[in-house]
């Protein structure tokens, strides 16, 4: 829309209606445009003024465009500050889930480590294995030697 109405009004300057144009942009400059569009026009109209017009059309111009920058500058700096509040929001939600999600998986232990637990579990059976194996085989030389001596 906004460069249909740059358009428009560049015909009409071209035309010499410059009366036209300037209804124009008094018809325009307080419309909403995507983007930088709504600057953009105010802008256009100053450098209409500045061109084309009086002293008086100029203060004119200034006077209704400073309100509409001012309410534009305003309404963005709300937006973003609604989308900074947003983007916060939603990092203390995911820090949130993330503490929830990292307590979880810490109560259960991971597949590396219950191998590295399983494979000290073998370790300490063989050795324990050993160890008995000794007492066992000890045990049995001193009941060995027990009943020799009793015989």
């Amino acid at each position: 829309m906004l460069e249909a109405w740059k358009g428009y009004i560049a015909m009409e300057v071209e035309l010499g209606h410059i009366n036209e144009a300037r209804s124009i942009y008094k018809k325009c400059y307080s419309n909403s445009f995507s983007g930088t569009g709504s600057e953009d026009i105010c802008h256009s109209w100053l450098r209409f003024e500045r061109e084309f017009g009086k002293l008086e059309d100029f203060d004119d111009a200034l006077q209704k465009v400073t309100r509409r920058l001012e309410q534009l500058r305003l309404c963005r700096m709300q937006q973003e500050s609604n989308s900074i509040e947003e983007n916060e929001n939603n990092l203390r939600k995911n820090a949130h889930n993330k503490r929830k999600l990292g307590s979880h998986i810490s109560k259960e232990q991971s597949p590396a480590k219950r191998q590295r637990g399983v494979d000290r579990v073998a370790d300490k059976a063989p050795a324990g294995n050993k160890h008995h194996g000794r007492n066992s085989s000890h045990e049995t030389k001193v009941a060995d030697v027990n009943p020799r001596n009793n015989t």
